[in-house]
């Protein structure tokens, strides 16, 4: 038993010191060691669940503690329902024959991972094996091939592997490890091809990136609007070849209402003559709220605009009350709005065709969409040459979940092989290139106002590879046939949740 709570710790340990921000510079890589110890664990352990659910609270907790700001008790239930994810692994393990156990272990990181980036009503893709490698994009070349959910397998095959080493026989080892490195080095050098192919002299978008420090800009007399306002009006004049001038989520005061969206009082934007202003607000119609970018001419018309994609759950929405019966949802929200002070009943956005700025297809990405990689996939794959995430961010206080943000922009922006331009309220303001690096950022100053940063954005190439779905589906499809397998196997009392009998 002391054997087994070492290892949990060492893996909770680890994977907290590892997963963005990192405790150290170069601490991303403590995920492999992270995983070989859990992966020991769910293997040898007597009742391994146990110990893998801790594990995966402690985890979920650590990198969720920004949150606490925003979902109060709520983030007690995100730790809670983490740790399901992480016992699972282990009746991929302990149902799988014990020489295919690493791989039963990658199928299980990887379909796990990709159940709690995707559970209905609840999705929290966050804190996943793979954005720990975001300090070194040369290592995050698989997602360009496989997305997220190639990488997470990858790096569990590649510590199971490693863990293998330790034991005697290593035949599970010598079948894993091998194969495992192999198969990593064949993901990158698909992704430097998948890089390759769509590498071609890139046309640019002239862009004056905004970064606000004022969380309540909605206030349309407030020091905050003026000061952004203000700021942009000047960088404007300044830089009158800019086409572009991205704002933040939640900072255009003016939302539009109405079944065919329209401003009740259209208000010209501080932006230049052929300019266009991205910017974020609410969309108010006969169905509910949702969640928009709205794309200003500088007579302040409407140019088109895109939705929300995911509302955020706990934030944005109360989770499962969508499912009650009309008569049992409006107590339920009345009762939320006593409590919080307000109606978390806004709407998930619907797909649109791709923003035009100056001939150029361009789609916003509204904060949460940020971490879903099908948000970025379907506007790529419609024809967007740039992704412009908007995100209010004030409400994390500096917190981790900044950098969180920062690592899956990476990976979108790899995956598709798209540029991403992220405009924040208190957050990381960035461009971030196709090869995961970031060239410019501007720096984090909360209380000294909003900053404006001409940059030349190279676009990308406005279509998606198809291997990245190919590749992915292949992965997520077998590592659940792993998993149902597995379980039949318990269930039918073909393998026991039992320590195994293996060699010291």
């Amino acid at each position: 038993m002391t054997r087994a709570v070492g290892l949990a710790a060492l893996a909770a340990v680890g994977l907290c010191a590892a997963t963005p921000p990192a405790w150290f510079a170069g601490g991303g890589l403590l995920a492999v060691p992270a995983l070989a110890a859990l992966y020991l664990l769910v293997r040898d352990a007597d009742r391994p669940a146990r110990l893998a659910y801790l594990v995966g609270a402690v985890h979920v907790l650590w990198f969720s503690w920004s949150l606490r700001h925003v979902t109060g008790p709520g983030y007690l239930a995100i730790g809670a329902l983490g740790g399901f994810y992480t016992a699972a692994i282990a009746v991929f393990v302990r149902g799988a024959p014990s020489r295919l156990g690493p791989w039963a272990f990658a199928a299980g990181l990887a379909a796990t991972s990709w159940a709690r980036a995707h559970a209905p009503e609840i999705s929290y893709p966050h804190g996943q094996v793979a954005h720990c490698l975001s300090e070194w994009p040369t290592l995050l070349a698989p997602v360009r091939v496989g997305g997220e959910c190639l990488l997470n397998f990858l790096l569990g095959l590649l510590a199971a592997g490693l863990a293998e080493l330790l034991g005697r026989p290593r035949a599970a080892a010598v079948g894993s490890l091998g194969p495992g490195i192999l198969l990593f080095l064949a993901a990158s050098w698909g992704g430097s091809l998948v890089a390759e192919d769509g590498a071609t002299e890139p046309d640019v978008l002239e862009v004056l990136l905004v970064q606000s420090d004022f969380p309540r800009v909605f206030e349309r007399q407030s020091d905050g609007f003026t000061a952004l306002a203000d700021a942009t009006r000047s960088a404007a004049l300044e830089n009158p070849r800019a086409q572009l001038v991205v704002w933040p989520e939640s900072a255009w005061p003016w939302p539009l209402e109405g079944d065919v969206p329209g401003f009740v009082r259209r208000v010209p934007p501080p932006i230049g003559d052929g300019m266009r202003l991205l910017a974020g607000t609410l969309w108010r119609a006969g169905d509910g709220r949702r969640t928009v970018a709205v794309l200003l001419a500088a007579d302040g018309s409407l140019a088109g605009l895109h939705e929300k994609r995911v509302s955020v759950p706990g934030g944005e929405r109360a989770p499962f009350v969508a499912w009650l019966p009309g008569g049992l949802r409006e107590p339920v929200l009345d009762l939320f709005q006593q409590i919080i002070g307000y109606r978390p009943d806004q709407l998930d956005g619907r797909r649109r065709p791709p923003l035009d700025v100056a001939g150029v297809p361009i789609a916003a990405l509204t904060c949460f969409d940020n971490a879903f990689g099908w948000v970025a996939r379907e506007a790529v794959g419609d024809g967007a040459r740039l992704l412009a995430v908007l995100s209010n961010e004030s409400w994390y206080l500096q917190g981790g979940e900044l950098e969180q943000m920062v690592a899956m922009s990476r990976i979108r922006a790899m995956e598709t092989g798209t540029p991403v331009l992220r405009s924040t309220v208190d957050g990381v303001s960035c461009l971030v290139l196709p090869d995961g690096s970031i060239p410019v950022e501007l720096p984090r100053a909360p209380g000294e106002g909003p900053q404006v940063v001409p940059v030349r954005v190279p676009l990308g190439p406005g279509a998606m590879s198809p291997w990245v779905g190919r590749v992915r589906g292949a992965v997520l499809g077998l590592s659940w046939l792993a998993g149902l397998l597995a379980f039949g196997a318990l269930i039918s009392g073909h393998r026991k949740m039992r320590e195994p009998d293996r060699e010291p």
